[in-house]
């Protein structure tokens, strides 16, 4: 009851010709067959991200599996021209890792010089 009082209170009508009323109906109509499709590109979307998180996991997998039995022959086959060669890569493979370490530490470094003077410009404006 106190609904229709305000209702009536307040009520403006306007006159809305066929043709804009059609026009409007059109263009609601065209908004929910845009959102509709878009909903459904979404669940696909999602769908198709979700296939792929299992495929890359199964992947993963199947690598270490491989990686695993490379290095099981690796060890189990004879070494050519004796063991200096395989202590000379792996000397290679340790110092390499240590430069890219250097490198790491290097470039956050580099990136916490470039935060200070971020903040020293903040402060100074």
């Amino acid at each position: 009851m106190i609904y229709k009082k305000f209702k009536m209170k307040n009520a403006v009508h306007v006159r809305i010709g066929y043709e804009e009323a059609v026009s409007a109906k059109r263009n609601v109509l065209g908004s929910e067959i845009s959102s509709l499709q878009m909903l459904k590109n979404l669940k696909g979307y999602t769908r198709l991200r979700k296939q792929e998180s299992v495929l890359k996991l199964r992947l993963k997998t199947q690598l270490k599996e491989i990686v695993g039995k490379i290095n099981l022959l690796e060890n189990e086959l004879p070494v050519l021209g004796g063991g200096e060669e395989k202590l000379a890569m792996k000397s290679m493979k340790t110092s390499h890792e240590k430069e890219t370490r250097k490198e790491r530490q290097a470039k956050t470094g580099i990136e916490q010089e470039i935060t200070d003077i971020k903040r020293q410009l903040e402060t100074m404006s």
